[in-house]
């Protein structure tokens, strides 16, 4: 008796794979990513929300000193778990695009001081950035495509040459020199041959200037009057070191062109 035919498989279903040794189901990246920003978004939506409560310029930094104050005070009981609760809120804040990043590293700055403030703000911007990232390579590669188009064009040129060893210098000009705004970075460098490590430690070093600025000033909340007090000499001069730092990348790139254009002939 002739045995019928086995069932095709439907096109445009994608099918689960068993793992050769456990024989479990292997689930693909774009099943795990969706409820995960889900669940970020449900609980940085409502921080977000209480951090930018419609208010005055001036009610609203006295709003963020009440908060100071608060802060100091659960730090002085809680440590620990305060300071993982501003490493869970900030990364996902950065993770899902959402604004109140730079509140959250002046209060860093005033409630952890330089160094903590600047180690736990960094890896946890650092952290969302590379959520970003995995989410537009796995999940949001075609809205990524056609919403950036021809600067995503470029951006890949960009961090391809040399057979994609200069990407990672290009990512750290970026990272030093902002030109191109934080969020299209972490989108556009999801849909590039950037490895996961790569884009995690550039952007680590990378945004560590900028970071440590913004916390230096967040250690004087609670002695001034006014946001634009926070910007002493001091600060203005970390911000035009950090433009210097940022065209180092760039100068060392082009000198690097300009060494292999005048010694390619020698070498033919």
């Amino acid at each position: 008796m002739s045995q019928p035919p086995a069932p095709r498989s439907c096109p445009g279903i994608a099918q689960t794979a068993a793992h050769p040794a456990s024989g479990k189901a292997r689930v693909g990246p774009g099943r795990w990513v969706w409820p995960l920003l889900l669940a970020m978004a449900l609980g940085c939506m409502v921080t977000c929300w209480w951090v930018w409560e419609p208010s005055s310029s001036v009610g609203h930094f006295q709003q963020l000193q009440q908060w100071q104050v608060e802060l100091a005070r659960l730090h002085a009981s809680y440590p620990l778990g305060l300071a993982a609760a501003y490493v869970a809120v900030f990364t996902g804040l950065t993770a899902l695009c959402l604004p109140g990043c730079g509140v959250l590293l002046l209060l860093g700055g005033a409630t952890f001081g330089l160094v903590w403030g600047s180690v736990l703000s960094l890896v946890a911007s650092t952290a969302g950035a590379t959520f970003t990232m995995l989410a537009a390579r796995h999940a949001l590669r075609p809205w990524v495509a056609s919403r950036f188009g021809p600067q995503l064009a470029r951006f890949q040129a960009a961090t391809s040459q040399d057979g994609g060893r200069s990407g990672a210098q290009y990512l750290l000009s970026l990272r030093l020199l902002p030109v191109i705004p934080f969020v299209p970075v972490n989108l556009m460098a999801g849909l590039t041959g950037l490895r996961t490590r790569t884009f995690f430690a550039v952007s680590l070093v990378g945004m560590l200037p900028g970071t440590a600025v913004y916390v230096h000033a967040g250690q004087a909340l609670s002695q001034v009057g006014s946001l634009d007090e926070l910007w002493s000499p001091s600060a203005m001069g970390a911000v035009a070191l950090l433009g210097v730092l940022g065209v180092l990348p760039l100068v060392w790139r082009w000198q690097a062109g300009r060494a292999k254009r005048l010694t390619g002939p020698e070498r033919s």
